[in-house]
């Protein structure tokens, strides 16, 4: 299975954050899933720790080697991500998470995210509220 994640849950996940349910945690760590991150979140991520939205306990450059370390394949932007993008409805304003909902369905991945926001773009999320 190709996932993707979203930003908040990639933060979540790379903090060890409570907030990230036990399930989504062990489906990210399965060895035979295809666990993805897009450079978007990268740029998201800069853009919330310079803005001091998001305190963060290491530098981002550390976090992206640390990323791609662990096995986590990070996806590049794609002509073909921006044009679907330019195709999708505007559901809402959030051009990042309209990104990740584009490169979800042209590249045929689930996304890993507690926003179903996603889903009126005709993604596939993947959640799970812990019980």
């Amino acid at each position: 299975m190709k996932i993707l994640l979203d930003t908040q849950v990639f933060v979540w996940f790379a903090e060890d954050d409570p907030r990230l349910p036990n399930e989504m945690k062990r489906i990210i760590e399965k060895p035979w899933h295809q666990v993805c991150v897009s450079y978007a979140s990268f740029w998201k991520i800069a853009l919330m720790i310079q803005s001091g939205e998001l305190p963060s306990s290491r530098p981002l450059d550390l976090i992206m080697n640390q990323t791609i370390k662990s096995g986590i394949e990070i996806v590049p932007l794609k002509l073909d991500h921006i044009n679907r993008l330019g195709w999708l409805p505007q559901h809402h304003d959030e051009t990042f998470e309209r990104m990740l909902a584009a490169q979800a369905l042209v590249e045929n991945m689930m996304i890993v995210s507690d926003n179903p926001v996603y889903n009126t773009y005709g993604a596939v999320r993947l959640w799970s509220n812990p019980k």
